[in-house]
């Protein structure tokens, strides 16, 4: 696990303070109870970790249901509910939530979202995903672009996936 890697997705999160408080959060508190420890060291690429954690979560109440996946440079981090209010479900409400996705500069521009974001759409075994905070312009164009709905007409950072579209791609 590299400590630098947290600091500057806190860092690079710190404009949008909910964003960076998880960051900042995980980062400095990141004793994990033993089975996500092992999941990151028994699954390397972050399908393993999202699966390992999906299927923790269905076979054991006691599992986080905020989870941080770690795969090089790639910081991701999913929940089981929404924290933001998505009109007409009222929060929380379960669903995958995408609630972090930080890459290093040099890995930026390669698609390695779109390719997290149809893994996600693949294994969600909840009717909604829900993409949470979203600050960065280009994430939010490439939203836009989709026709992922915002729920919220006060809220313009939460999106509801359009998992046909996100197919499609």
């Amino acid at each position: 696990m590299n400590p630098e890697l947290f600091k500057a997705a806190a860092e690079k999160n710190s404009t949008a303070p909910e964003r960076g408080e998880h960051f900042s959060r995980i980062a400095g508190n990141f004793s994990s109870p033993e089975w996500e420890s092992a999941a990151h060291v028994n699954f390397p690429m972050i399908a393993g970790q999202l699966d390992h954690w999906l299927q923790s979560l269905a076979d054991d109440s006691r599992t986080p249901t905020e989870f941080l996946m770690l795969e090089g440079e790639t910081v991701a981090l999913v929940r089981k509910t929404s924290e933001r209010a998505l009109r007409g479900y009222g929060p929380p409400i379960e669903c995958l939530a995408i609630d972090g996705f930080y890459l290093s500069e040099q890995l930026q521009g390669q698609g390695r979202f779109k390719q997290f974001l149809k893994l996600c759409v693949g294994v969600n075994p909840w009717p909604i995903l829900a993409m949470e905070l979203v600050i960065n312009p280009r994430l939010l164009a490439f939203c836009q672009r989709l026709g992922f709905a915002t729920p919220d007409p006060d809220d313009e950072t939460t999106f509801l996936v359009d998992a046909d579209a996100v197919r499609r791609m």
